[in-house]
């Protein structure tokens, strides 16, 4: 019995090692396809640094990333929607105020649905679908950002946040497009 047991540390070990190997080629495989794909945006900066940050992306599979990215876009979109309440409640520029109120307040509701549906489609692997509630959500971003050029131009607060949410979804458009 005493030859048993060195014989099962050394199988214990192999095992250990195999599966920590094999782990690091998982891992590896993600790195590599994390810069394959954002090497296929116009993001690569973006789309590295959201994928590196999340583990769930070291398993090296798009509609993970996908998923991120929708993650990421509906976060960014909910703050969004929280600045342009402290904005509407913090300012007396009536101007400001009807606009966030009329254009953008109303497009961010949209735009929280839209993502919604947008993640229930990811989960059910319908692609086409998640990129229309993309195509959406980015247009209605895009007329809140035009209600400011209207006349009197004004500064848009929120424009930073506009872009980076049409960056994610950019991204997200891109690693979709793999899937379809």
């Amino acid at each position: 019995m005493a030859k048993m047991v060195p014989f099962f540390l050394i199988i214990l070990f192999l095992f250990a090692l195999s599966f920590s190997q094999s782990s690091a080629n998982v891992t590896q495989m993600g790195t590599d396809l994390i810069h394959q794909t954002c090497n296929k945006t116009d993001y690569y900066d973006l789309c590295v640094s959201s994928l590196e940050s999340d583990p769930r992306s070291t398993s090296g599979d798009l509609p993970i990333f996908a998923t991120i990215f929708l993650e990421l876009a509906t976060s960014t979109a909910n703050d969004t929607v929280t600045q342009i309440s402290t904005l509407v409640n913090g300012t007396n520029d009536e101007q400001l105020k009807g606009r966030l109120l009329s254009a953008c307040d109303p497009m961010y509701v949209i735009i929280m649905e839209n993502m919604k549906e947008a993640l229930l489609y990811m989960e059910s692997k319908q692609y086409i679908e998640v990129r229309d509630s993309l195509w959406a959500s980015s247009n209605q971003v895009v007329n809140c950002e035009r209600s400011f050029t209207r006349p009197p131009p004004l500064e848009s607060p929120i424009k930073v946040r506009s872009g980076v949410f049409e960056n994610l979804c950019s991204i997200a458009h891109v690693i979709l497009y793999q899937l379809t």
